[in-house]
């Protein structure tokens, strides 16, 4: 809890362009044939400038159907059943907490040839000046 307190009081010392997506809430998994090829357990961690550590596992059984976890240094969130929103067949938008304001409960998972990369406000704070990192698919 520490940490979101201190997330939020360095993204109002931060000013960030947020970029607007436009998505289309019309289109579904079945639509693009996507389901399948996002189901996976993802990975990614690591250290911010204060050396605290954050690990993100988000385990999707199907876009309507997905856990994220979170480790913050030793503090866990868990959240469950969770739906994706198709941004384009290459990138899925996860809002795990909507509560979190300025996007800090959002994140997307992007595919490009067989790498895949997080990104989102989250992102941002955990790795200063890219808001990607890399995402590792175990299985």
């Amino acid at each position: 809890m520490k940490n979101l307190i201190l997330i939020l009081c360095l993204s109002s010392m931060f000013s960030c362009s947020k970029v607007q997506e436009k998505t289309n809430t019309n289109t579904t998994s079945k639509e693009f044939g996507l389901n399948k090829e996002w189901n996976g357990t993802y990975h990614a961690e690591a250290i911010n400038r204060d050396n605290a550590k954050t690990a993100f596992d988000i385990i999707i059984k199907s876009l309507d159907n997905i856990s994220v976890n979170i480790n913050e240094d030793g503090n866990k969130e868990s959240y469950s059943n969770i739906k994706a929103e198709i941004i384009n067949k290459d990138k899925i938008k996860i809002i795990y907490n909507s509560s979190f304001e300025n996007g800090m409960g959002t994140i997307f998972i992007e595919k490009s040839d067989d790498q895949f990369y997080i990104s989102g406000n989250p992102i941002y704070f955990i790795n200063p000046g890219n808001n990607e990192m890399p995402l590792t698919k175990l299985q």
